[in-house]
C-alpha cells in the first residue's frame, strides 16, 4: 500500500454517484466504462473535497445504434457500484 501511495499522482476516497455507461475505445477494439466519482477525501494530489471526477474502468457494454451489443468481461477486476465509496490511486 505504501509504495502505491508514493507512486500515485493523486489518492483520493469518493463516493461512485452515477455509471455513465460504457463506451468503445481506441480502435474500436476495447470498451469501458465510465463513473462519476465524488471526492471525499483528498490524501494526496490537487483534486479537492466535493469535485466530481469521471473515472474509466476497462469492461462494460455498449449497444450499436442497429440493435446488436457487445461486452467485455474483466473477471479479475471488480467494477464499482453507484452509492459505493471506493479509494482511487
Amino acid at each position: 500500500m505504501e509504495a502505491l501511495t508514493k507512486n500515485s499522482v493523486t489518492v483520493v476516497v469518493g463516493t461512485v454517484v452515477k455509471k455513465l455507461g460504457g463506451r468503445l475505445e481506441g480502435e474500436g477494439e476495447l470498451i469501458s466504462t465510465d463513473y462519476e466519482v465524488v471526492i471525499n477525501e483528498n490524501i494526496k494530489g490537487g483534486l479537492t473535497k466535493g469535485r466530481t471526477i469521471t473515472v474509466s474502468l476497462p469492461g462494460g457494454s455498449i449497444e450499436f445504434d442497429d440493435g446488436t451489443s457487445a461486452e467485455v468481461r474483466t473477471p479479475q477486476f471488480e467494477h464499482v457500484n453507484p452509492g459505493g465509496d471506493c479509494v482511487l490511486f
